[in-house]
């Protein structure tokens, strides 16, 4: 059966980072098509009456024209807006990006990919509409899709028992249940004080001796924004060099890369969340889940602190947040999956982006470890989509792609052999 259609470039997901690129290649006049339900992660895998970690002046997505932002569609809808001191909740984010889609990104295809395999003229793609077509160039861009991270002790039971955040986008379901929530990140410590206000009776379990919180965002001398300058993800000169254009970072040593992505911005509670946490929900420092058992509809959970001890809860929900591996991409053949170099269970990228699969491109969550912690929020695609947008632009009259060898362009990568590390 022969390919139905033609296309230069086709995006896989439409959340920030996906409509944030189509955008950009609108601009540039790119033949593009653009696979995804709009939004889709921050839809069916965030609970309603959330808020999101950054403030408004770093949510916006990247808009070529710099007029559809998150700032202005406030204005238009009259909601409160504040660069760093209003929270911004996700239902305005969603109602902001659905409209910033609607105006630059009207013609995305609501449809799933399902497998995307090399071909003789780029990439072979099928949706799950059983519609077939061919790509020169395929960027992913599909966010924290399959990457739920669920402890080891935690793994095997089932889902009435035990589940991940992202699982849920309501807490309703769990009132008069006692639920042990495990982590001290924002997604752990938001559904705690959701399922308290929800009625639940929740209890947050960290392995770390304390929960660390962001200082409230205010008024700042000159000298003071001199000496620590604010930006989209944090305050000082590191966050600073954490968000220029990326070609620093990505010539730091990948063990370093590696250290600054896991430790940068790790696990903390915004400002705005303190008071709906402590004082209000139990909080169980320091101790380490050591194992965990069902009996009679309930788990336990065989926690180590010194001693030990056992809790028995209705529900446990890991807050443990998000690790890109190769089976977060299952869409990819499993001969395209090979040409692909994984570097710490992440895509080794070149600093245009691109894989080791000559052709195939990786943005968002995939590309932190390339590109650093940055590229974990809405604020990195102002890097990756204006950048890419360009290469990409550039290339169209390129000779047509042929299979890439898994380690050209790449100092140090290995052989076929060895380039499923994880």
């Amino acid at each position: 059966m022969g390919l139905d259609a033609q296309t230069e470039v086709a995006i896989i997901g439409a959340g920030p980072y996906g409509l944030s690129l189509a955008a950009h290649l609108a601009r540039h006049e790119t033949p593009f098509r653009l696979f995804g339900r709009p939004m889709e992660s921050w839809r069916c895998n965030m609970p309603d009456g959330m808020f999101l970690k950054s403030g408004g002046a770093a949510s916006s997505l990247s808009d070529p024209t710099a007029r559809h932002t998150l700032q202005a569609f406030c204005a238009n809808e009259g909601s409160e807006y504040g660069p760093w001191d209003v929270p911004v909740s996700i239902d305005l984010f969603r109602r902001y990006a659905l409209w910033f889609q609607a105006q630059l990104v009207p013609t995305v295809e609501e449809s799933k990919v399902v497998r995307c395999a090399r071909g003789p003229a780029g990439f072979e793609i099928e949706t799950d509409r059983g519609e077939r077509l061919t790509a020169r160039t395929v960027v992913v861009c599909i966010g924290i899709s399959n990457s739920a991270h669920l402890p080891d002790e935690l793994e095997g039971f089932d889902r009435s028992l035990v589940s991940h955040t992202s699982d849920h986008t309501s807490f309703e379901s769990f009132r008069g249940q006692k639920v042990a929530v495990l982590g001290r990140g924002q997604s752990a410590l938001e559904s705690a004080a959701l399922l308290k206000e929800a009625g639940a009776a929740p209890f947050l379990i960290t392995r770390r001796p304390d929960v660390e919180w962001a200082d409230p965002d205010g008024e700042r001398s000159a000298y003071e924004r001199l000496r620590h300058p604010r930006t989209s993800i944090g305050i000082g000169w590191r966050y600073w060099f954490l968000t220029r254009p990326a070609r620093p970072f990505h010539a730091l040593p990948s063990a370093m890369r590696k250290s600054l992505v896991d430790t940068v911005l790790g696990p903390f509670g915004s400002w705005w969340l303190h008071d709906r946490v402590v004082g209000q929900v139990p909080i169980l420092t320091g101790w380490s889940l050591r194992e965990a058992s069902c009996g009679s509809g309930q788990m336990v959970l065989h926690l180590e602190r010194g001693g030990a001890t056992k809790l028995c809860v209705d529900h446990v929900i890991a807050g443990t947040g998000y690790r890109v591996a190769p089976g977060s991409f299952p869409f990819l053949d499993q001969s395209l999956r090979r040409e692909v170099y994984w570097e710490y269970g992440s895509p080794r990228l070149t600093y245009g982006f691109e894989s080791t699969a000559r052709g195939l491109y990786f943005l968002g969550l995939a590309s932190a470890q390339s590109f650093g912690p940055v590229m974990r929020f809405v604020a990195g695609a102002h890097l990756a989509a204006p950048s890419l947008a360009r290469r990409l632009a550039a290339s169209r009259r390129r000779a047509p792609l042929l299979a890439a060898e898994p380690g050209c362009g790449f100092e140090g990568v290995g052989s076929r052999s060895n380039a499923l590390r994880p």
